[in-house]
């Protein structure tokens, strides 16, 4: 169905009629579907739990097999959370946070504004936001969580985030059957690996060329490694190309970053922890040197 009981400003919104699917057509659309799929996503321009047959579909999606994914905003869960918690075709719950800016009094708002405002601020949700609603007496749950999570809001978690993709039992695997993550995909060709590459513990993406070294790093798509070049402990996001002879150590590379022959970005683990980062479109020429810790931005940057 697609009736809501919040107007999020960030919902596109439907100009069909307000309605919900019946159990026939519930029914229907399941038994059809099953041969193609083992999941059913109970979201998208609506709130599931706002159902009154929601209990019954999700019987009906057990007896078929099905694994069901919800995106709820939340606010039913108090009264409705029992009948997913008792359903055994329940896959994954997915909150959505944006939706608390559309909740009648705006409080999340307010204080993502005002931290906004303040000079001070580091931005950050468990540094200032939170701590701001604490102690202005707002009412705050806590969520036991099992299961990976990182707080990515630095070059160094986000450095980490990606290492902890590689390894012979990574942290987060994308290959997990239980924990499928769904994206866009590249239509690109397969990775080419040449005769005198070595590629050890990396995570090669469609796309990729590689004729030189690539050791515990992650490659983006299309990204191209020329003969005698070597990458460690980097990240090389989509469209990023490598020279021949060139040294990339522990360095973060955004999209579409080149870097001549010859040249030399980042310093080995081993000796510093500061971590390289060149922005998206930046060149870096023939014989080129980024120290350690440098972090380039502007594309301009030749």
């Amino acid at each position: 169905g697609n009736v809501c009981n919040l107007q999020c400003s960030f919902c596109p919104g439907t100009k069909r009629k307000a309605r919900m699917l019946s159990q026939e057509e519930f029914g229907l659309l399941a038994a059809r579907l099953r041969p193609y799929t083992e999941y059913l996503y109970f979201h998208l321009m609506g709130e599931p739990l706002l159902h009154p047959l929601l209990e019954q579909f999700l019987s009906e999606a057990e007896r078929l097999a099905y694994k069901v994914m919800i995106t709820t905003n939340g606010t039913l869960l108090p009264t409705r959370g029992m009948i997913l918690l008792e359903s055994a075709a329940v896959h994954k719950v997915n909150l959505s946070l944006q939706s608390f800016e559309a909740n009648e009094h705006g409080e999340l708002e307010h204080y993502l504004r005002a931290d906004a405002e303040d000079p001070n601020s580091e931005n950050d949700f468990g540094k200032n936001i939170i701590p701001a609603m604490l102690a202005a007496g707002e009412k705050l749950m806590a969520y036991p969580f099992v299961g990976y999570w990182k707080d990515v809001g630095t070059i160094r978690s986000l450095w980490e985030a990606n290492m902890d993709l590689l390894g012979e039992h990574p942290a987060l695997s994308l290959l997990d059957e239980s924990w499928r993550i769904y994206s866009r995909h590249e239509a690109a060709p397969p990775q080419y690996v040449g005769s005198g590459a070595i590629v050890q513990n990396a995570s090669v993406t469609a796309g990729c060329e590689i004729e030189g070294t690539v050791r515990n790093s992650i490659l983006g798509t299309g990204v191209v490694v020329g003969k005698g070049a070597v990458v460690e402990d980097s990240v090389l996001m989509d469209g990023v190309t490598i020279g021949e002879g060139t040294t990339v150590r522990f360095s973060i590379l955004d999209d579409r970053v080149s870097v001549g022959k010859n040249a030399r970005v980042g310093e080995d683990r081993s000796k510093t922890d500061e971590i390289t980062v060149i922005g998206a479109d930046c060149k870096i020429p023939d014989g080129g040197i980024v120290p350690p810790g440098a972090m380039l931005e502007d594309a301009k940057n030749d």
